[in-house]
């Protein structure tokens, strides 16, 4: 083979990147049209344009626990109880510290009463 003839340049080609191995990523879109498919609704270019009739088919019960969308709402309950969990705790931390602070200055004012008292009666004892 003459080596101009495009056949031969192609098989003797080499890439200068590397693709990754394996089938390519799925996008939003082809996810959205698989779970769409599953929720057996046709003609959704149209529907999504009409507001009323897409929030009706959004917020419909998913037919399957293969549909992604019911994923998307336990992750979204997950993500909530975490927040309200650390939402909980930093309060309790809160609290404690102002226990302790409290504790502290009654502690604090203790110990100046009966440093003043002991000062008031080596005084009285003085006299």
């Amino acid at each position: 083979m003459d080596t101009t003839r495009t056949v031969e340049k192609v098989t003797d080609w080499e890439s200068c990147s590397s693709r990754p191995v394996g089938r390519p990523r799925l996008r939003w879109l082809d996810q959205l049209e698989e779970d769409l498919k599953k929720m057996i609704v046709r003609n959704w270019r149209e529907k999504c344009k009409d507001r009323r009739l897409w929030k009706q088919i959004v917020n419909r019960p998913k037919p399957t626990a293969g549909c992604s969308a019911n994923g998307r709402r336990r992750r979204r309950r997950r993500r909530r109880r975490r927040r309200r969990r650390r939402r909980r705790r930093r309060r309790r931390r809160r609290r404690r510290r102002r226990r302790r602070r409290r504790i502290k200055y009654r502690n604090n004012l203790k110990k100046y009463a009966i440093k003043v008292k002991l000062k008031f009666t080596t005084r009285i004892q003085v006299f």
